[in-house]
């Protein structure tokens, strides 16, 4: 790297989409604030939709920064991000999500920590809720005093800028070093449309650290994440946490797999052990007091466990996926769709 890229790295900002052109042209509007005027913007449909690209393509016309549309037809968060890092020129990847907006100083904040430090893999910071409805009571209570809220994708971990391998980095703020995440292989999946598969950027950011590269939190760089009513529920709850049993078991497996027999004695385990919960949580469904709440969590999070794994004893498709350590040749982008901002 050049000494004048060390100085000020070029910044890409990379929101994938799927299918929310109303909630994405919300986070590009958002965009105009940046006290950093030298970016640019990549916009990767996974959904393909020609009112996103037509959004898109208007909203380049009168953007104070370049701004460009590619497809990616192939299904995952992970397939969005791996095309960004295929196709993007720029140093330094802030990766974000269609329901985000930022704090006019969010750029600034990632291009200055990268800048100044020529080590640093990773960047994230704080992810404040911004409730597009009044949260429940409930819901209120239950997060009052948590510094981290992962099932909605928010927290506000640390007062000062802190660095080391175990800084909490969410996906709606995530700025990586691109030659850094291309030599690790890219991003590990999270789900292939309904079907969720593995460890995603948690996966990626633990890869990283393990590898020697800097992680750092930046106060400085603030993102809010737009919370819809539906997720204000029980039930929203319940399928985050499945989702995170069924992420357990890729990170548990991914580097050693176990043969059929050890695989179907896991899942007897796992039946012996929480088919108690199970039977209490159907019980407790839709309940809010924290003690109900927390046990239908862990009663969708270890049922998703066992899934998975039955899934692993037959299926050779999903085995070889769970082995798999290079995602950076997904699938190429859909003809026409390709840019390198």
């Amino acid at each position: 790297m050049s000494a004048r890229n060390a100085a000020a790295p070029r910044i890409t900002v990379v929101i994938p989409t799927f299918r929310r052109a109303d909630s994405l042209m919300r986070a590009l509007e958002s965009l105009r604030r940046q006290t950093l005027k030298d970016f640019s913007v990549l916009v990767v449909d996974n959904a393909v939709q020609e009112r996103v690209r037509a959004g898109v393509l208007a909203f380049a016309a009168t953007a104070p920064m370049p701004v460009h549309y590619a497809a990616q037809p192939v299904p995952g968060l992970h397939s969005a991000r791996n095309l960004a890092l295929r196709t993007a020129r720029a140093e330094v990847l802030a990766f974000t999500d269609d329901d985000a907006t930022f704090e006019p100083g969010w750029l600034a904040a990632h291009r200055q920590a990268f800048a100044a430090d020529p080590g640093l893999g990773a960047a994230g910071g704080p992810v404040l809720p911004a409730f597009d409805a009044p949260p429940p009571q409930w819901l209120t209570q239950y997060m009052a005093g948590r510094r981290e809220f992962p099932i909605l994708s928010v927290m506000e971990a640390f007062d000062a800028d802190t660095k080391g391998p175990g800084v909490p980095i969410y996906g709606v703020n995530m700025a990586v070093r691109r030659e850094v995440a291309v030599a690790l292989g890219g991003f590990p999946p999270d789900s292939f449309g309904a079907v969720w598969l593995g460890d995603g950027e948690t996966g990626f950011l633990r890869r990283l650290a393990g590898a020697g590269h800097g992680l750092a939190y930046l106060c400085g760089a603030v993102v809010r994440h737009h919370i819809p009513p539906e997720r204000m529920t029980p039930a929203y709850f319940c399928r985050r946490m499945a989702n995170q049993g069924a992420a357990d078991v890729y990170t548990d497996f991914h580097r050693a797999m176990p043969g059929r027999a050890r695989l179907l004695r896991h899942a007897l385990g796992l039946a012996l052990r929480h088919g108690r919960t199970w039977a209490l949580a159907r019980a407790l469904r839709g309940r809010t007091d924290p003690g109900a709440l927390e046990t239908q969590m862990a009663a969708a999070a270890t049922l998703a466990r066992l899934g998975y794994v039955l899934r692993l004893t037959w299926d050779a498709r999903l085995r070889a996926l769970v082995r798999r350590g290079n995602w950076m040749d997904d699938g190429p982008a859909a003809p026409g769709g390709e840019a390198r901002p």
